[in-house]
């Protein structure tokens, strides 16, 4: 039951990566708005989507002012948009397969809810603006120990430094890599023959996925897909964008101040600067 589901979930974001629907621009909004979470279906052993919740980060609030893990919860008139993603997403499972699943609400937990351990996969969105607690990382290793699966969506070049930051948090001795169209993920529900297209959205490039495994070894099942783009100058202009800036936790919204760095750091260097951010990341050396 639990492979079906995440071969289903996860070829919703290799879809989406190929398809580029409902393409995303930068709508910039310097003003948060509220992100009401509906009541969730009884629990009652039934598929229920979940989305994950989480603290956003500075700068998270770029899509009219949504908190980072919100985007496609809920819907933007200006857009368009007259629904939720997973309200769609959930039909075109019931289609596809035989899962028990609800069609009558879906679930937004906290990443520090011990209510996580009843959704066997959630889904994340923007999880580049990701803040995590002590208590949340916690949280979330012991749900990935336990069989839990994530599912991490949309990047932009240096988002992705502050979520592999988070995720070395989580499993300091585990390292991200990359997937190929070998794995038996793109071949357990439909056969996915080739990963050889553009990214989706406003960012371009080749599709990239990547996973974490248990102590590293490919042979055991994934913790969680990410569809990143880890272009190692995205990743060193990321770790730019967040040395340069001072610690913006008095003003999350606003740009900040460089701090006299005059050259893109490289792979060998060790930054040293003040706070960044995304106050759980630490400016250090790369690991690219």
């Amino acid at each position: 039951m639990r492979r079906s589901l995440v071969v289903a979930l996860t070829l919703f974001i290799v879809v989406v990566s190929a398809a580029g629907v409902r393409a995303q621009r930068r709508w910039f909004q310097q003003t948060p708005v509220d992100a009401p979470i509906d009541k969730a279906p009884t629990y009652d052993g039934k598929f229920t989507f979940a989305r994950l919740k989480f603290t956003t980060g500075p700068g998270g609030y770029y899509f009219f002012g949504l908190p980072a893990w919100a985007h496609g919860y809920i819907p933007i008139p200006q857009r368009g948009e007259n629904s939720r993603s997973e309200d769609d997403l959930v039909k075109i499972l019931k289609a596809v397969s035989d899962m028990s699943i609800h069609l009558d609400g879906t679930k937004v937990v906290d990443v520090s809810d011990p209510e996580l351990f009843m959704y066997p996969v959630v889904y994340t969105t923007e999880p580049g603006f990701m803040e995590l607690s002590d208590k949340d990382v916690a949280n979330l290793r012991e749900y990935l120990l336990k069989g839990g699966f994530v599912i991490f969506d949309d990047f932009r070049g240096q988002d992705w430094y502050n979520f592999s930051e988070n995720m070395r948090r989580v499993f300091p001795n585990e390292q991200l890599v990359q997937l190929d169209v070998t794995h038996p993920i793109f071949h357990s529900f439909f056969d996915i023959k080739t990963l050889d297209f553009e990214q989706a959205y406003d960012r371009g490039g080749p599709a990239q996925f990547w996973g974490m495994f248990p102590n590293n070894d490919r042979s055991k099942p994934l913790r969680l897909i990410a569809n990143g783009l880890r272009a190692r100058r995205s990743v060193e202009r990321g770790v730019q964008a967040r040395c340069e800036l001072r610690d913006l936790r008095d003003d999350p919204l606003s740009l900040g101040a460089p701090t006299g760095l005059t050259r893109p750091p490289t792979s060998s260097d060790v930054i040293a600067a003040t706070p960044v951010i995304h106050r759980n990341v630490r400016c250090a050396k790369l690991n690219v």
